[in-house]
């Protein structure tokens, strides 16, 4: 028999091992919280660096950006580099995702140190393509109808102080009264859109 396993309500008095007693209180009323500072520096630009090779772009050449050949494809729904990259498994992905302190931000939030832990894929975006409008739009990483309690983590490698462009986006009120937004819903509502 699988057993679901729950989000931790603290119950069991464990200390908090990353966050603080506020940004606990935050993640359990907006359903997310940024850890500053998660992995060093060294390590992100390392991956930063691997990204851009990957890619076979320059990050100082911004006419390597949009290459013809392989922008193609994506015109008729994204820019090119507003997405996922196809990069998996790599050693610098897996140093991030088990240093420590990311490590014990996870077991802050299940309240167990059995994780069982996932490296998707990188997400790189670019400003887009010039003479293309990139609107974005909102989708899923998975079925909350179907699925149990998930947890995810975004890396960034930058800061952010733009706004307006990133690779995360989040409603918290849905977070709060996700089940009377459902029922606003389709009955077959289609979680991953099949343009994504």
């Amino acid at each position: 028999m699988n057993q679901i396993i729950k989000l931790t309500d603290r119950s069991s008095g464990n200390p908090l091992r990353v966050m603080s007693e506020e940004d606990w209180t935050f993640w359990k009323t907006n359903g997310y919280i940024v850890i500053k500072n998660a992995v060093p520096q060294k390590q992100t630009r390392r991956l930063a660096k691997l990204i851009w090779e990957f890619e076979e772009l320059d990050p100082g050449d911004q006419s390597t950006w949009y290459p013809e050949k392989r922008t193609e494809l994506k015109r008729k729904e994204l820019s090119f580099n507003a997405g996922m990259v196809e990069l998996y498994n790599h050693q610098f992905l897996w140093d991030n995702r088990q240093y420590p302190r990311v490590y014990d931000a996870f077991v802050d939030v299940w309240g167990r140190e059995d994780l069982w832990v996932t490296i998707d894929r990188v997400n790189f975006n670019l400003p887009p393509e010039p003479g293309i409008e990139f609107k974005g739009f909102m989708h899923w990483d998975y079925d909350p109808d179907n699925d149990p309690e998930v947890v995810q983590g975004v890396l960034s490698l930058n800061d952010q102080t733009d706004e307006s462009v990133g690779g995360f986006q989040c409603i918290p009120e849905i977070f709060q009264n996700y089940a009377a937004w459902r029922n606003k819903q389709p009955e077959k509502f289609e979680w991953v859109s099949r343009k994504c």
